[in-house]
């Protein structure tokens, strides 16, 4: 009967040793585990503020960034805006909406360029940005592009 005994007591010390640690390690780890962290939908910003084309190149691409964030679905809408170059002369005009996936940093806007055959001085248009969504703001939202002529004069 002194082993049962002995054995109830090794037994008893280790269960309560087990219990001890479980509950000491459980505040531990409900610690390590990750906040909820509010999400961060990002600035959409143009990559530039000022772009060159030559006239002959065809289009040109202008790149949009999404820094400072890249969770959830945001979108922005975009357009081009005469300014010294002529849209339907000079370049085509274009417009529409950058939807950006979550995790998704950059986009692109491609604007064409048209080629005639008129010896002229540089010419430009602008791009903007406007109405971010999906909690998204905006950072450069304007930028200029010159067209460079490739006729002799």
């Amino acid at each position: 009967m002194l082993r049962s005994t002995a054995s109830f007591k090794k037994l008893s010390f280790l269960f309560l040793a087990f219990c001890m640690i479980f509950l000491l390690a459980a505040p531990l780890q409900a610690s390590a585990k990750p906040r909820d962290e509010p999400k961060k939908p990002g600035k959409l910003t143009l990559s530039s503020l000022y772009y060159e084309v030559n006239e002959n190149q065809g289009s040109i691409t202008i790149t949009v960034h999404r820094i400072g964030g890249k969770d959830g679905v945001v979108s922005v809408k975009y357009c081009n805006c005469s300014l010294t170059a002529k849209a339907g002369e000079d370049f085509n005009h274009v417009s529409g909406v950058l939807v950006f996936g979550d995790g998704e940093t950059k986009k692109t806007i491609t604007v064409p360029i048209v080629d005639d055959s008129k010896p002229e001085s540089p010419e430009g248009f602008s791009v903007y940005l406007k109405e971010p969504t999906g909690g998204a703001t905006l950072g450069l939202f304007a930028s200029f592009v010159t067209i460079r002529d490739n006729d002799k004069k």
